[in-house]
């Protein structure tokens, strides 16, 4: 949709995808492929990514870049240093990951670990940069959200045959699901954050949990 913001991983880090969106005035925003070729804005010189990266010695910074071998799509890079110990995991996920599939990490992918690297076509004067890394956190509370959705609300379970009862059911359960969401809001970034999975199991055994039971014949 136009003016609609794709939030991706890097799963679904594509190109073409990416300039497809952007000629129908729709934006992007997701994490950087670091295999991805890069190129200054301004004058088309290609970058080493991780020598760029060293040459920058603030904790964020964004610039203009192109991305792509072919496509050249112009694009905001936008860099965050990350804390050590956030690098240091990691690192430790990285190695762990490798020994499974019999190789070892390489020391360009190990020293990329100390950052945070998206891009997107939003311009600045709609989305700066601390609201592009605080957008892409909100990726994966949505993640979240679809996950508890369809493992524990029963999303897919409705006990009517006629259209209208199996609309009041499926509406019902996702009126459920806002409630929960506005119930939890003042309890998040909190030193121990209540368990949304929880909260759906203390629904189910109220008067009203039979809408998110999964065991609805």
């Amino acid at each position: 949709l136009p003016g609609a913001l794709y939030l991706t991983d890097l799963g679904y880090f594509a190109l073409a995808r990416f300039q497809a969106l952007a000629e129908h005035t729709a934006y992007f925003l997701s994490r950087f492929d670091t295999q991805t070729a890069l190129f200054e804005a301004a004058t088309g010189e290609r970058l080493d990514l991780l020598l760029w990266l060293r040459t920058h010695p603030e904790s964020q910074f964004e610039q203009e870049v192109l991305i792509g071998s072919q496509a050249r799509l112009r694009c905001r890079l936008v860099v965050v240093r990350v804390p050590q110990e956030v690098a240091d995991q990691r690192r430790r996920r990285a190695y762990a990951t490798a020994r499974t599939k019999g190789r070892t990490p390489s020391a360009r992918h190990l020293e990329l670990m100390n950052w945070s690297l998206f891009v997107t076509n939003v311009p600045t004067t709609m989305l700066t940069l601390r609201q592009v890394v605080l957008f892409y956190a909100v990726r994966w509370q949505i993640e979240l959200l679809f996950k508890l959705c369809k493992s524990e609300c029963a999303l897919e379970r409705v006990a009517g045959r006629r259209r209208e009862r199996v609309l009041s059911e499926l509406y019902a359960k996702l009126i459920g699901v806002v409630v929960m969401q506005f119930l939890l809001a003042p309890y998040r970034d909190q030193e121990r954050e209540a368990s949304a999975v929880k909260v759906v199991r203390i629904i189910q055994h109220s008067p009203f949990g039979h809408f998110f039971s999964p065991a609805i014949n």
